[in-house]
C-alpha cells in the first residue's frame, strides 16, 4: 500500500510532538517567572544562600539577630492549603550568617497576611530589614491590591553611611524567599517574588 503525501503526514506528527511534548514544558517555563529585587547591602559576586519557602509556601516573616549589624537571618514560612487557599503551619529557613550579636528580633505578620514588600537600610553589610504584609485571600489564592503597611525597622541609629530602599513585588505575587551573601554577617539579600504556588 503506498502512502500518499509523506511530506504532508511528517509535518503533523512533528506539530503533535511540539503540541503534547514540548509546548506543556515551554508554558510551565514561561509561568514560573520570578522577580527579584535589587541587592540591598555590600557587593558580593554570588549567592551563597537561598532560604525558599518552596512551591507549598509563602514568606510571613523572619528572624534575625543583631549587633551593630544583621548577623544572622531566617525566613518565616506559612504552607498554601492548594484546595482551599487557606494559610497552613508555620515553618523556618536557615539560619544563614554569624554566630554574633546580643539582641534578636522577630518580624512576623499578622494572621492572614503574607510579606509582599520590603525594606532595608545598609552599608557595606545589612543593618536592619522590614516588611510589609498584605492580606491573603484565601478564595481567590492572592493578596488584597494596594501598598501593604511596613513593620517598623531596627530602631538602631545606622551611621555608616547608610542607605535606605524598598522593593514591593510586583502585580499580586508575594515574597517566597531571600537569598544573598553572608559570612560573619549578613553581607546582602535580595527579595524573590513570585506566584503562591511557584
Amino acid at each position: 500500500m503506498k502512502i500518499k503525501n509523506s511530506k504532508g503526514l511528517g509535518k503533523f506528527v512533528i506539530y503533535l510532538f511540539f503540541l503534547f511534548a514540548i509546548a506543556p514544558a515551554l508554558n510551565s517555563t514561561v509561568m514560573a517567572v520570578e522577580f527579584p529585587s535589587e541587592r540591598f547591602g555590600g557587593y558580593s559576586p554570588r549567592d551563597n544562600y537561598n532560604l525558599d519557602c518552596g512551591a507549598s509556601g509563602i514568606m510571613t516573616g523572619a528572624m534575625g539577630r543583631f549587633g551593630g549589624w544583621l548577623d544572622q537571618l531566617v525566613v518565616i514560612c506559612r504552607t498554601v492549603n492548594p484546595s482551599t487557599g487557606v494559610l497552613g503551619d508555620e515553618f523556618t529557613r536557615g539560619p544563614v550568617g554569624g554566630f554574633g550579636g546580643n539582641r534578636d528580633e522577630i518580624w512576623r505578620c499578622q494572621n492572614g497576611r503574607v510579606v509582599t514588600n520590603i525594606s532595608a537600610s545598609y552599608a557595606s553589610f545589612v543593618h536592619a530589614l522590614s516588611f510589609g504584609c498584605a492580606r491573603w485571600i484565601p478564595e481567590n489564592r492572592q493578596v488584597e491590591e494596594g501598598l501593604a503597611p511596613s513593620l517598623p525597622l531596627n530602631p538602631l541609629i545606622c551611621t555608616n553611611n547608610c542607605r535606605v530602599d524598598s522593593f514591593q513585588c510586583p502585580g499580586l505575587r508575594v515574597g517566597k524567599a531571600l537569598r544573598g551573601r553572608s559570612d560573619i554577617y549578613i553581607n546582602n539579600f535580595k527579595i524573590i517574588c513570585d506566584d503562591w504556588n511557584q
